[in-house]
């Protein structure tokens, strides 16, 4: 069972999108990066973008998920320990 995307996720993904959009300079034939991090033609350019996106998703993901790590091990096994620790790292992924 899955379920929709955060709040987190979806403005990442957005943003990921208007920030790797590209420009086609006259004459050029080839997409340019807004990010300035690609240059090259049209279907290498939609590879660079679903990677660029797909990074921008997990990276918003990871402490969601660390934090609901979190909650099962306590709830399912008792381990505070662990718990604490998960949280921990969830709060250093967001910063």
């Amino acid at each position: 069972m899955s379920r929709p995307p955060s709040q987190a996720v979806i403005a990442a993904v957005e943003q990921a999108f208007d920030r790797h959009d590209f420009t086609v300079p006259a004459g050029s034939g080839l997409h340019v990066c807004k990010a300035g991090d690609f240059e090259g033609h049209a279907s290498d350019y939609w590879d660079h973008t679903v990677a660029e996106v797909a990074k921008a998703a997990m990276d918003a993901a990871r402490p969601i998920i660390l934090r609901e790590a979190a909650d099962r091990m306590t709830r399912d096994y008792g381990n505070g320990n662990s718990a604490r620790f998960l949280n921990q790292w969830a709060d250093e992924e967001q910063t």
